[in-house]
């Protein structure tokens, strides 16, 4: 997360699910990203493996608490917060189209 003085800073809803897919075993998961930036377009992130997407957080955001990260009884989203991100970081989650 940036001061607010960053000339490239985007204000985004970050929100990571999981997701559970019949044809696997294993849950994977994916990280959007709204509303997009003017002039960039975001597509969704997906992860296998809950090691890839927290390697990837870790990356682009080094503050960020994988303890967050656990999922409620009822929903499939893990994780959704307002940040103030730049186009390297949202690249880094892999979101950048």
């Amino acid at each position: 997360m940036l001061p607010m003085s960053s000339p490239d800073r985007n204000a985004i809803r970050l929100v990571v699910q999981l997701v559970q897919d019949s044809s696997s075993p294993h849950p994977g998961y994916r990280v959007v990203a709204y509303p997009a930036p003017k002039g960039m377009k975001l597509r969704p992130a997906t992860f296998s493996s809950r090691d890839q997407l927290l390697q990837s957080l870790r990356t682009a955001l080094p503050d960020f608490d994988p303890q967050i990260l656990t999922p409620g009884n009822e929903t499939q989203v893990l994780f959704a917060q307002e940040l103030e991100l730049t186009s390297a970081q949202l690249s880094l989650l892999g979101l950048v189209q």
